[in-house]
């Protein structure tokens, strides 16, 4: 009974130091009154738990890294092979045709050198029409250089940049990178 008293005589001698500005007698009667306090060991284990969990959450920061980077490089390899698929159907498209028709019923030299004629020919006509394509781009970016050299073409663009830059920035902001695909956070 007598320790509670005497932790409250020391608790009301702190608060008035304190409230009258006294701080070196508050500084005393503080601490006075947390050598009253029972010292508190941690449990047994905390320390290997603490470290266990801070490994943890390096190698799960470490892992959730290695899985961004290898989902960039699979997006960026999927990208890369439908980029040369698509251009080899369009080589292979106008090709197959004069030489399946050449080789269809017969098989000889001369329908071989035919159907790789046939096939020289229609790929002549492709690249001529991807060259009539690749100048109308051309065309279009170099009306668009023009336009963007002058003063409101220039501020055209600077604000598309700018507002494009904010999107960015804001879309960032809200896709943190703690926070998972699904947005649930799971306690254990």
């Amino acid at each position: 009974m007598t320790v509670r008293n005497d932790e409250r005589k020391d608790l009301r001698r702190w608060r008035a130091a304190e409230s009258a500005s006294r701080e070196a007698e508050a500084e005393a009667a503080l601490a006075a009154l947390l050598v009253r306090l029972p010292r508190l060991d941690p449990p047994a284990g905390f320390a290997a738990r603490v470290a266990a969990a801070a490994v943890a959450g390096a190698l799960a920061a470490a892992a959730a890294r290695r899985r961004r980077w290898q989902l960039a490089a699979a997006a960026g390899l999927a990208l890369v092979a439908g980029s040369l698929g698509t251009l080899l159907a369009g080589v292979a498209g106008p090709l197959a045709g004069p030489v399946a028709g050449s080789f269809a019923g017969r098989l000889s030299v001369a329908a071989l050198i035919d159907g790789l004629a046939s096939a020289l020919t229609a790929l002549a006509g492709w690249l001529s029409g991807a060259a009539g394509a690749w100048g109308l781009v051309a065309d279009v970016g170099g009306a668009l250089a023009t336009a963007a050299g002058t003063g409101p073409g220039a501020s055209a663009v600077l604000a598309v940049l700018a507002v494009s830059g904010l999107a960015l920035r804001l879309l960032s902001d809200l896709i943190a990178t703690e926070r998972s695909w699904s947005h649930v956070a799971i306690r254990g």
